[in-house]
């Protein structure tokens, strides 16, 4: 893996030959992309990926209001990004088809009372108090 400080080639996105190129924290960061995949087709397997996917969804919209996102900022780990802290917070609470009433909004430590909240498949809706 090869990171690149600084503007040398600009911020780079995507596949490059068997490289795959990504942007963290404003650097360049190129790894080896692998020669072959064959994902498990195992329930136990599908399952995860499910809940993997439900679990970056939900990080996803909260990194999206920037007032939640610079909150996460302040309680993420060192050497993780504000996603993956998001992520490993609420990946435990997530169902295999959406998030739960247990999925965390703020992090430990930030209070942010609900009223009431009701989570769908495909949103999650929750008011607050004024």
């Amino acid at each position: 893996m090869a990171i690149v400080n600084g503007n040398v080639i600009g911020n780079l996105s995507g596949k490059l030959g068997n490289l795959s190129a990504r942007t963290v924290d404003g650097r360049t960061v190129l790894a080896a992309r692998p020669s072959s995949f064959n994902a498990s087709q195992d329930p136990a397997a599908l399952e995860v990926r499910k809940k993997f996917s439900v679990t970056a969804k939900f990080a996803s919209a909260i990194l999206a209001l920037t007032s939640l996102t610079s909150i996460w900022k302040k309680v993420k780990n060192v050497s993780s990004s504000v996603f993956n802290e998001i992520f490993q917070s609420n990946f435990g609470y997530s169902s295999t088809d959406k998030p739960t009433e247990q999925n965390i909004i703020v992090p430990v430590g930030f209070p942010l009372q609900i009223e009431t909240a009701a989570v769908a498949a495909d949103k999650v809706t929750a008011s607050l108090p004024r």
